[in-house]
């Protein structure tokens, strides 16, 4: 479950300090609806016809990967527009602006939970099952997965889609 896909932009804003001093006044903003509708949707592996799809799962788990978006700095607000805005007055840039989406090889449907389990003992679906529910948000004190989950971008984010708790319940089955 470290594999993990990356998308990323950015603007830099940090550089300016050098040449333009201090930021009197900016309003950045970014609409990320079309891609999130995309990347929610997009398989491990584009451009894989249905009947090759067999020959990867051979070699993956997981073919709808879950997603996570982290933005820096933190205080990005959503608009009623759904529009991601962050204003700045007299800003000198510490960091750039970033967006980054993380697709962790989690499972999140029945399909590639089924596929996950499999040669797992009850203690490890249980681990399995208690990550599945971290990634939604929910803490559950298992000492198993702590040093896991302290080394994942995506851990204490929030998920632009929750796994199902169907998908969870099936991991320990």
């Amino acid at each position: 479950m470290e594999l993990s896909g990356i998308e990323f932009f950015g603007y830099i804003t940090k550089t300016s300090q050098s040449w333009a001093g201090s930021i009197d006044e900016a309003t950045y903003r970014i609409n990320t609806k079309g891609f999130d509708k995309y990347i929610l949707n997009r398989p491990a592996l584009e451009g894989v016809s249905d009947k090759k799809r067999a020959k990867y799962l051979k070699h993956m788990l997981v073919w709808r990967p879950v997603v996570c978006r982290l933005m820096k700095p933190s205080v990005w607000k959503k608009t009623e527009e759904g529009l991601w805005e962050i204003k700045f007055t007299d800003y000198k840039a510490k960091e750039n602006l970033e967006c980054i989406y993380f697709t962790p090889s989690i499972p999140q449907t029945l399909q590639d939970v089924s596929r996950s389990i499999q040669g797992l003992n009850q203690n490890q679906r249980k681990d399995l099952a208690d990550v599945m529910r971290e990634f939604n948000g929910t803490k559950t004190n298992n000492k198993e997965i702590q040093d896991f989950l302290k080394n994942q971008y995506w851990y204490g984010q929030s998920p632009l889609k929750q796994i199902p708790a169907e998908t969870i319940k099936a991991a320990v089955k």
